[in-house]
């Protein structure tokens, strides 16, 4: 058998080591665990000049941060809440709290206008 990338042949060794790689790959997400997190959107609309608006929305699982949160409550992360615009300047993220799905155990938050 021949190496895709080389075109030379494929060595036994080199394939098992390809082979744990990709494994490893795989089985990383069932490792992690880090099931707090659901998913994020940023999106921006320019609204005049070189002056633009964010809106960052976000889920989580309920209880990522002690009991489910109640909606219009406000969640500040602290260190971990920065925005980065890629500017070189940043800001804090206040989360407020726009629906809950006690259920589901998930919580979603929406920041607008940075």
């Amino acid at each position: 058998m021949r190496n895709l990338f080389t075109n030379k042949p494929s060595i036994k060794g080199e394939n098992k080591k390809g082979i744990g790689l990709i494994l490893m790959l795989l089985l990383a997400p069932a490792i992690l665990f880090a099931s707090h997190f659901r998913y994020g959107n940023i999106s921006w609309q320019n609204t005049s000049g070189n002056v633009v608006s964010y809106k960052i929305s976000a889920s989580f699982r309920g209880n990522s941060f002690g009991a489910l949160p109640a909606v219009g409550a406000t969640v500040n992360l602290g260190s971990d809440g920065i925005f980065n615009f890629g500017d070189g300047t940043t800001a804090q993220i206040i989360l407020t709290i726009t629906s809950v799905n006690p259920t589901e155990n998930f919580f979603f938050w929406r920041v607008f206008n940075y």
